[in-house]
């Protein structure tokens, strides 16, 4: 009895470690642009790295399901990121060193449904829910397009969901109606992270693919330094970064 528990406890040690162990399956995972992840895709870093850590923009999936789109320093998200925790379908939202900081916006299946979620150093202070109508497009804003978190058409094919500042819009979801698609961004994050989403059906379901964008101030204008497009239902990345006058320096991939 003994020698089976020894050997059930060894087969259990030798599966554990074979999922946490993680693989450098494409490009340099210790400094330059690389694909990291663990046997079953469950564990995964990608993006630049430095020193073995997430260094400009990423992607990074634990094994509890939890993922992050995000510009990185030293492996830990920075500046504006969008990410899932379990809760709700996807966040977007500022962090500082790691902790949620500012109003975070969660979304849901039911594409009417918000909640934004107000943190300080990680702390929850305030929740506030908020829904649309999308019955009630033509009809103008929904919520404060003045000064707040509103829904409103912008045209004939694109609709603002967000915070706006000064009646121009600030943070949130560009939605473009024929296309299928979303673009998120943060224009008072100078690091500016930006989501581009393309969602189609297909025999395997739904199609998404993000690309996060780091940018840095040259001269004034803000360019491209490094960038990661991500297709979680294939587990393909694409991982590029850019010289200072923003052309392609370098890029893998495992599409």
């Amino acid at each position: 009895m003994k020698k089976l528990s020894t050997l059930f406890i060894l087969f259990f040690a030798v599966s554990l470690f074979a999922q946490t162990e993680m693989t450098c399956i494409s490009g340099n995972c210790n400094n330059g642009e690389g694909i990291l992840k663990n046997s079953d895709y469950s564990v995964v870093k990608a993006g630049i790295f430095v020193n073995e850590k997430l260094n400009g923009a990423g992607f990074k999936k634990d094994k509890n399901g939890h993922f992050f789109y995000s510009n990185f320093k030293d492996d830990i998200p920075t500046g504006f990121c969008v990410y899932y925790i379990g809760e709700g379908v996807k966040q977007h939202g500022n962090f500082k060193n790691g902790l949620k900081e500012g109003v975070h916006v969660v979304m849901f299946q039911d594409l009417t449904k918000y909640v934004l979620i107000t943190y300080k150093n990680d702390k929850e202070v305030s929740r506030t829910n908020f829904s649309l109508s999308l019955d009630k497009i033509k009809e103008g804003c929904q919520g404060d397009c003045q000064n707040g978190f509103g829904f409103i058409a912008n045209g004939e094919e694109v609709l603002l969901l967000g915070f706006f500042k000064n009646g121009a819009f600030n943070r949130g979801e560009i939605i473009n109606i024929p296309n299928s698609s979303s673009e998120i961004y943060d224009f008072d994050n100078k690091e500016e992270v930006k989501g581009m989403y393309n969602s189609n059906d297909s025999e395997s379901g739904l199609i998404e693919e993000f690309m996060v964008v780091d940018y840095y101030e040259f001269k004034n204008i803000n360019k491209q330094k490094s960038s990661i497009t991500v297709r979680q239902d294939t587990n393909s990345f694409i991982v590029a970064s850019f010289d200072e006058q923003g052309n392609l320096k370098n890029k893998i991939d495992n599409f």
